[in-house]
């Protein structure tokens, strides 16, 4: 089938340049259901997406698909990659300009560069080396000599004189057309083979684009590939498998076909890493499906894989996390090409970490998923399936092309400029990242609304972002002024501040946000008078990018601020990257005798634990029985009930907050940053036998690429103390760090004059009053915003609750301030309002010797 096909395409190809034409699809064609190759356009009408994988660019400018540039324009870089391919084109250029075609060596980024210009240079291939002409190292062997057209062959260049060559070259208009196969690159232009160029057949190649010596424009840039295998027979379902119940599926006239049924997967049995996925999909209006891809084997798509969303809407529907070619959840497309009811062509590719997809040839979706904080951490190999999510659906043409293992191009890799907005997401969906000494310091701010006629103003010097506001009356109303504006682009309630602000979950309060600000941001605070709201906020250095706020999304990063409340969604599902590819360590389950200490895991060498599991039901968080103790580099640097390690799941196994879950037990996301080798140890400090426990880590082990950043983070350190009615001191830390969190249980009875308290193992509203904060000391000076008769305030929300950061339950109160943590560069201390304190834990990030 394969050579008959590439010899029907060398015939189709060769006929169709001579005479001006190329056997491309028209866009959109669906084909013939005979595995003919499928085009995709490589431009989108109205936008450089996919373009943009370099250095930002400059000087471009597209409008109905016409791309145009000059000397001034940077050069392009796609993220699309090829073995075999044809590509076609129209172009034209000024006098003197010429267009450059880059096609790059992956992984090196070394490229055969093809000149598109008025003159003899058209047709001409050149080896450029990475990164650019002139450096220190030799040009690339390409594998091949790089052949001249015969004069037979050649296009002769224009003639005249420089007046009328002038003006031909502003008028003129050309066809092109590539085509490689195994080790020879060919260039047709307007129907004349102009050069050729070998390479070795195995070589995968980049694409770039740039102009130099004038005005030039492209259009109608469209690529083609062999359709690859086909992975259903359209027969039976040989090769597919499912949890579900396989019989919802089955083959009908060649197509797959579903019957809605039981909300599953059909999957392959064989794993993909790298490949082109193309398909049509016919489904039935209203249906909700998708394609998974790259997931583990009893792994789910959209938490542990990547599904690409399938969702028959109204053309109309605002564009979101959810649309049709979504990475479902985190990265919404650019925008549609679904036709409802009709057939619709679909290719999907991934290689490395380049996510790209197309429907009815235009594309639809590019996402370099290395630079997204939840996809990082992903799979690259498994396998591909379709979601019976209750609607009828029919699949057929279904064929992978696959291509060798690999990340792609390695400057794709490479570490993007430091985005402001960027830095605060991260935070929260990597705490790890609390870890490295970045510059960015914080601040909060508590201010009183006195009465409705005396608004309060509070002003925040950039540049920065306000990151957490919580409010005590609903009351509350805030004006946001950015930058010295005289108008607010902001002005709600305090507890609706989320429909309004970027915002990271639906909480009011606490209200989890990043309003950034270049030079200055007012609030103007009014609103009943009694009513409070606590400002939290971080200010970044000079190297960080930053936009101030315009609307709910500017500034960040595509989909990376809809990703953080899917996050937050599947950690009350007790979803956690239980599939990510990062390698574990886990105990056997063990029985511990009362006094008894016993080694849970150990990991030797270097690294960052990105989480702990408890192997236990949780019903062991409900007393200080069962002790966790972590020894890192040879010290102790926590040891303390695991209750206080796994606050908000005493007695509860889901937990809606982004720093616990539970999924086959307790789990924390709290990293370990070890040099030498880390300890997991559990004690039993009660007066019976625990039974049946174990625990399991993620762990991502040094290497060579990310040595020196796992070698230069801060040590987590947790200070536990004791119940206590002779101190008021909450914690004291020395050194150079972080506070990113505490954990504080409350006595378990009300003190009074007359000695009387509450039964043992209650609490009261009078204990739970009667803890503040009087103060927060860093470097020998109290912090502003931290002096406060309760903690309402300070955790979001009085009563009983579990979210987002903070949390309180029984006795137990949580704050994770993994927002705005507290640097500190000698020491930092935090006092009560009460000297009768029950046990607590502080965790913190410090540096070691």
């Amino acid at each position: 089938m394969g050579a008959m096909w590439f010899m029907r395409l060398s015939v189709a190809f060769a006929l169709g340049c001579f005479v001006g034409t190329f056997p491309f699809l028209a866009a959109g064609d669906t084909g013939n259901g005979n595995g003919r190759p499928l085009e995709v356009c490589l431009l989108r009408p109205d936008s450089l997406a996919g373009w943009d994988h370099g250095d930002p660019p400059q000087g471009w400018t597209i409008a109905g698909g016409r791309l145009s540039g000059g000397p001034r324009s940077t050069p392009l870089l796609s993220g699309y990659s090829f073995g075999d391919f044809d590509l076609r084109l129209r172009w034209s250029v000024a006098l003197g300009a010429k267009w450059k075609l880059r096609f790059l060596r992956i992984p090196t980024g070394d490229s055969v560069d093809l000149t598109l210009s008025e003159g003899e240079d058209c047709g001409k291939f050149t080896d450029t080396p990475f990164p650019a002409p002139g450096s220190d190292s030799p040009p690339p062997s390409h594998g091949g000599p790089i052949r001249t057209p015969t004069a037979q062959e050649a296009v002769p260049p224009a003639q005249g004189p420089p007046a009328a060559r002038d003006a031909i070259a502003r008028a003129a208009s050309h066809s092109a057309a590539l085509h490689r196969r195994g080790e020879r690159l060919s260039i047709i232009v307007d129907g004349r083979l102009r050069g050729q160029v070998e390479l070795p057949p195995s070589l995968r190649l980049g694409l770039g684009l740039a102009v130099s010596g004038g005005q030039a424009e492209l259009s109608d840039f469209a690529a083609e590939e062999p359709p690859g295998r086909p992975i259903f027979n359209g027969r039976d379902l040989a090769g597919w498998w499912t949890p579900g119940d396989l019989r919802d599926w089955n083959a009908d006239g060649g197509d797959l076909v579903l019957t809605p049924h039981s909300g599953n997967y059909i999957r392959t049995e064989k794993l993909f890493g790298n490949f082109t996925l193309s398909l049509e999909y016919k489904a039935q209006k209203g249906c909700n499906s998708g394609v998974g891809i790259r997931t583990p084997r009893m792994g789910w798509p959209s938490a542990d894989g990547m599904e690409l969303q399938i969702w028959d809407t109204p053309l109309s529907s605002p564009i979101d996390m959810h649309s049709a070619m979504a990475i479902y959840g985190n990265v919404p497309p650019f925008d549609r090409a679904d036709r409802s009811g009709q057939w619709n062509r679909v290719v999907i590719k991934a290689d490395g970490w380049m996510i790209s997809a197309w429907v009815n040839g235009e594309l639809v979706q590019q996402s370099n998923t290395l630079d997204h904080p939840e996809l990082k951490h992903r799979n690259l190999k498994g396998w591909i399936g379709f979601q019976d999510h209750g609607s009828w659906i029919r699949y057929r043409e279904i064929r992978v092309l696959e291509a060798p293992d690999g990340a792609g191009l390695a400057v794709w890799s490479r570490p993007k400029p430091l985005r402001a907005t960027a830095a605060v997401i991260d935070r929260i969906m990597n705490p790890e990242s609390l870890s490295m000494a970045d510059g960015i310091t914080s601040g909060a701010i508590t201010q009183e609304i006195v009465a409705a006629d005396k608004p309060a103003r509070v002003s925040l010097a950039g540049p920065g972002a306000l990151v957490r506001v919580t409010q005590s009356g609903p009351q509350a109303r805030l004006a946001f002024y950015f930058d010295g504006e005289p108008k607010p682009r902001i002005e709600c309630k305090a507890s609706e501040l989320a429909r309004h602000a970027p915002s990271m979950t639906d909480d009011p309060s606490p209200c989890l946000t990043c309003l950034t600000y270049k030079r200055r941001l007012d609030v103007v605070l009014g609103g009943t008078g009694g009513s409070e709201c606590r400002l939290d906020y971080v200010n970044f250095p000079p190297q960080y990018q930053l936009e101030s706020f315009t609307a709910p999304d500017s500034g960040f990063p595509r989909g990376w601020l809809g990703s953080v409340s899917y996050r937050h969604g599947q950690g009350a599902w007790g979803i956690h990257r239980e599939f990510d590819p990062a390698p574990r360590a886990a105990s056997p389950k063990m029985d511990l005798d009362p006094g008894a200490t016993a080694d849970l895991i150990e990991i030797r060498g270097s690294g960052v634990v990105q989480w702990v599991k408890l192997q236990a039901d949780n019903k062991l968080l409900l007393n200080n029985d069962l002790w966790l103790e972590a020894i890192v580099d040879g010290t102790t640097t926590v040891s303390a009930p695991a209750r206080f390690w796994f606050p908000a799941l005493a007695g509860q196994e889901k937990a809606d907050n982004f720093v616990m879950t539970d999924r086959g037990g307790p789990t924390i996301r709290l990293a370990m940053p070890y040099r030498r080798g880390l300890k997991l140890q559990a004690a039993n400090h009660g007066r019976r036998a625990i039974h049946h426990f174990g625990a399991m880590v993620s762990y991502e082990p040094v290497t060579d690429e990310n040595r020196a950043e796992i070698l230069g983070r801060m040590q987590l350190r947790g200070i536990y103390q004791p119940p206590s009615r002779s101190t008021a001191e909450l914690f004291h830390q020395e050194g150079f760090g972080r506070w990113v969190g505490w954990i504080t249980e409350l006595p378990n009875r009300r003190p009074n004059a007359a000695g009387g308290g509450l039964p043992a193992g209650t609490v009261g509203d009078a204990v739970i009053d009667s803890l503040g904060i009087e103060s927060l000391h860093v470097d020998g000076n109290a912090a502003p915003g931290w002096n406060m008769p309760n903690l309402d305030l300070l955790l979001g929300r009085s009563g009983d609750f579990r979210s987002c950061l903070s949390g309180r339950h029984g006795r137990l109160l949580w704050q994770y301030l993994w927002l705005a943590p507290v640097e500190f560069q000698q020491t930092i201390v935090l006092r009560t309002t009460t000297s009768d304190l029950g046990g607590r834990l502080a965790w913190f990030y410090v540096r070691t010797p």
